[in-house]
């Protein structure tokens, strides 16, 4: 257990102030990229602060994965022809 708490790192103030003010504009691989941290601990972070993404990053996110969605099916159609 004392592993894994010396393996934790608080968030500073600074870091909560910043994650207030990027989240609810930049993506997953950016917010993890700025803050070094994985995305359940931003998304555990976000949560207990009660941040909530910008409508517009959502819609984006959401085109983004059915267009790959859309690709695999129409890749596996053309593979069983």
């Amino acid at each position: 257990m004392k592993q894994r708490q010396e393996l934790i790192r608080p968030w500073t103030s600074e870091e909560e102030d910043l994650l207030r003010k990027t989240y609810p504009t930049t993506s997953d691989e950016e917010i993890r990229r700025i803050f070094g941290r994985s995305i359940e601990s931003i998304k555990g972070k976000v949560y207990r602060l009660r941040i909530r993404r910008d409508w517009r990053v959502i819609k984006e996110k959401l085109s983004r994965k059915t267009k790959e969605r859309w690709a695999r099916i129409k890749e596996g159609q053309k593979n069983t022809s």
